[in-house]
């Protein structure tokens, strides 16, 4: 996929994939089943009601749990994860490791 995508040979659609992930996604997967289309900054109403619904549950998952994945591990514990990562896969040109902060740096 990174050759084609360097070659300009990938669809919209699998060309936004080679890109870094929103912080946030919501689909209708009804009507777009293949999250094509993020609507996440939609000015329809469902949609906003939708998102704020989901954040909500999110919180409240977040909070009852304990879940701490909203903080990023610290370098040191995400390194050797991260060369795996690139052993096997390579790592992607926009990929900054040095660019990672945790939660308590930002």
């Amino acid at each position: 996929m990174r050759r084609l995508h360097a070659a300009g040979k990938l669809t919209p659609p699998a060309a936004a994939l080679m890109q870094p992930l929103p912080r946030e996604m919501l689909f209708d997967t009804k009507v777009d089943p293949d999250e094509i289309k993020n609507l996440v900054g939609s000015k329809d109403l469902r949609h906003r009601l939708a998102l704020q619904r989901m954040r909500a549950a999110l919180d409240t998952w977040t909070s009852e749990t304990g879940d701490r994945g909203q903080w990023l591990e610290p370098p040191d514990v995400a390194a050797p994860f991260e060369k795996e990562m690139h052993d096997w896969f390579g790592t992607p040109a926009w990929y900054k490791p040095a660019a990672r902060k945790t939660k308590a740096a930002q």
